[in-house]
């Protein structure tokens, strides 16, 4: 049996109702943080709310973040302003929280005592925008230290691919695929490729 302690996620506590999970701050006073349209929502005591309209100690939270990672990341906000053409603080902040709380799930993004993972979502720019791990850090991505063509390579072998499909796709040599996927096994701790869909599908990078 592999070891997947190092990716397996142990704290995204959720509620169960008739066997389906229920996203934070449905029933409860916990928040969740998702993108709807290019806006940025919160789900707070079972309603759904403008981001700039959610509880102070809510927005707190994320200012307290995002000025965290301007300190480790002095690029971050350089992209911010460049790539997304924001014009002030608040815009900022809300395009840094989008960033790397947008995606809807079952793992609340506010919780009173615990800082927040940032997630891996489907925003519609993955591979293609110059902020990715820089403006966003996926937290499943930056602890197992993977590059974005091993994104990439998850994200084929979610679907199905072989290696040789995905040196076509990719127009990569069959042994550059062949060594992405030993070095993500290595990373993620698996032997196997079940093991990697399943990392793929606990974090959102197969959609």
């Amino acid at each position: 049996m592999p070891n997947t302690n190092n990716y397996m996620d142990t704290k995204h506590h959720h509620i169960e109702s008739g066997g389906f999970q229920l996203p934070a701050g449905l029933i409860d006073e916990n928040v969740e943080i998702f993108s709807a349209n290019g806006f940025l929502k919160g789900i707070y005591k079972g309603k759904t709310f403008d981001f700039n309209k959610l509880p102070t100690i809510v927005k707190i939270q994320f200012v307290n973040i995002y000025e965290s990672e301007k300190l480790e990341t002095p690029d971050c906000e350089k992209l911010i302003r460049k790539l997304f053409h924001c014009k002030n603080y608040q815009s900022e902040l809300q395009q840094f929280t989008m960033c790397n709380y947008g995606g809807l799930d079952n793992a609340a993004d506010f919780n009173k005592g615990s800082i927040p993972e940032k997630e891996y979502w489907n925003c519609g720019k993955r591979g293609k925008c110059k902020g990715e791990l820089i403006v966003c850090k996926p937290h499943c991505i930056v602890k197992n230290n993977i590059s974005l063509r091993e994104i990439e390579i998850i994200k084929l072998i979610s679907h199905g691919l072989q290696d040789n499909e995905m040196a076509i796709q990719l127009n990569l040599a069959d042994s550059t695929i062949t060594t992405h996927v030993r070095n993500i096994r290595k990373k993620l701790k698996v032997n196997n490729r079940g093991e990697i869909i399943r990392f793929a599908f606990n974090y959102n990078i197969a959609l």
